[in-house]
């Protein structure tokens, strides 16, 4: 019965196939996935290069591009696998991790699905096609995530789009939904189906001290009282004669790896630059991979800002319980979002003796999403009349982001309600072309640390940089483009002063 009601072209789907999809940003390839496609089965592994992790999953397929059971296997590098089986039943789903199951009530005509998997943009397609209506709304299904649904929206026998989370996927599909390319606007990446390749391997980033350097580079770990791992890198000055002074970074917003290093943007790794430079200053220096990066574990898929402060909380307690460390003398330097969550930690921690913020916003994340979206659609090319009617639904397309924990944190959080309870000393850092955290924001973060009776506070502009700290004669966003991918030495060069001053 249900065959006859297939759009045509469906059964050519769940032919036997096999395909390698790339997830492209900037040239630079972020994803790679290997598939295989029978009528019952869908199995396939990826390495998601931007998190170090290695996924394979198996899946079995019903009719109407549902699914009844898969099987995920994950791990990230240096960890270990975890495996995680859901299994959809008539009225309820059922997940099972580490020999624990948990129920779950079953949305109707839910699709399980893993992010970033070609291959689960693929099934979303053949779901929308194989009910046959335009636009469907499908629930989604994920270990470890709050509820959501994708709206899958076609148009013709080629086109198909994905909306969720907040974004749009544009897909270049066959009529039963069979992925042959597309691309993620907002983001900037393209997902290409290619050619077969050998096996998927991650890649291991190198963490270690370069020849000469007169520090060392220690690899570590250790769990948070939350029951999360933590993995990161230690640089230690050499030839110390005691105790050292430490300093922490704090990552912006997304996952990012240690040196935030950021995929498509070739060379670029603040963090590793900041601590290269401050091991020759004699500080060490620890920078963490972010939760569900790298060696570190967690589900960033429920983690706020305020849980991110209480990683680094957990990291900053973990340097005073090493001898090498002077436990008196510890610093935090966080970029963008880390320059948030740094006075959160200070906050609670009156015993950091300093912090630098890069780039720190002072307004809650849905003043900051409203300019961000607003510029954009000021840079639109439609008419006058075309570009007030976007600026008239522009507070309910910010407010739909609020898709997660993170970013209903973020929307509503206020940084200067914390900066004026802080008396920490602060050195705050902005690029003047700086359009994702405005330099007038720099004053308005300072105004309301010295309105705590803080009188330790420095602001220091540097007029052609971006939000990145890196040199951009335009202010543009394209930061691929741009000819050096280094932080200038003068930016460097105030952060190690400062640190040297505050801490030695």
């Amino acid at each position: 019965m249900l065959l006859a009601a297939w759009p045509t072209g469906f059964a050519a789907a769940q032919a036997p196939d096999s395909a390698t999809f790339y997830l492209l940003l900037h040239a630079d390839t972020i994803v790679v996935e290997r598939q295989a496609r029978t009528p019952d089965k869908l199995s396939g592994e990826f390495v998601d290069r931007m998190r170090g992790g290695h996924v394979t999953f198996d899946a079995t397929l019903a009719p109407a591009g549902l699914l009844t059971q898969l099987a995920i296997q994950s791990q990230l590098r240096g960890g270990s696998a975890t495996t995680t089986v859901i299994a959809i039943h008539r009225d309820s789903v059922s997940l099972t991790t580490g020999g624990r199951t948990t129920s779950l009530a079953a949305p109707q005509g839910g699709v399980p699905y893993i992010n970033p998997s070609p291959s689960f943009f693929e099934q979303l397609a053949i779901r929308g096609r194989a009910v046959g209506t335009s636009p469907v709304t499908i629930p989604l299904i994920a270990p470890g995530a709050p509820p959501t649904s994708a709206v899958v929206t076609w148009s013709g026998p080629d086109s198909t789009q994905l909306s969720f989370a907040g974004v749009i996927i544009k897909l270049a599909t066959t009529a039963s939904g069979k992925l042959l390319g597309g691309r993620i606007p907002s983001q900037g990446i393209e997902i290409v189906r290619g050619s077969a390749i050998g096996p998927l391997v991650v890649q291991v980033p190198d963490y270690s001290a370069p020849a000469g350097a007169p520090y060392v580079a220690e690899d570590v770990s250790f769990t948070t009282p939350a029951g999360i791992k933590l993995a990161g890198t230690l640089t230690l000055p050499k030839d110390a004669r005691g105790p050292v002074p430490a300093v922490v970074t704090l990552t912006g917003s997304g996952q990012q790896d240690r040196d935030e290093a950021l995929p498509g943007i070739t060379g670029y790794k603040l963090f590793r630059q900041i601590a290269d430079t401050l091991g020759r200053r004699g500080i060490a220096v620890l920078r963490i991979d972010d939760r569900g990066v790298g060696g570190s574990g967690g589900n960033p898929a429920t983690e706020t800002s305020a849980d991110y402060a209480s990683d680094i909380e957990a990291t900053v307690d973990y340097l005073r319980g090493r001898h090498e460390i002077d436990s008196t003398k510890i610093g935090l330097i966080g970029h963008s979002e880390g320059g948030m969550v740094a006075p959160i930690v200070a906050d609670k921690d009156h015993a950091i003796r300093g912090m630098v913020l890069l780039a720190g916003p002072s307004r809650t994340g849905k003043r900051i999403l409203e300019y961000q979206v607003g510029r954009q659609i000021d840079r639109t090319p439609v008419s006058d009349s075309a570009r007030a009617a976007m600026r008239q639904r522009l507070p309910a397309l910010v407010d739909s982001m609020s898709t997660n924990p993170w970013y209903r944190f973020f929307m509503t959080y206020d940084p200067v309600a914390t900066a004026r309870r802080v008396r920490t000393p602060v050195l705050i850092l902005q690029g003047g072309h700086d359009i994702q955290v405005t330099p007038d924001q720099a004053g308005e973060l300072a105004a309301a640390f010295r309105a705590a009776g803080n009188k330790n506070v420095t602001v220091r502009m540097f007029p052609t940089l971006n939000h990145l700290f890196l040199l951009d004669e335009k202010g543009d966003v394209d930061y691929a483009a741009l000819p050096s991918k280094q932080i200038p030495r003068d930016v460097l060069g105030a952060i190690a002063d400062w640190f040297v001053a505050k801490l030695r």
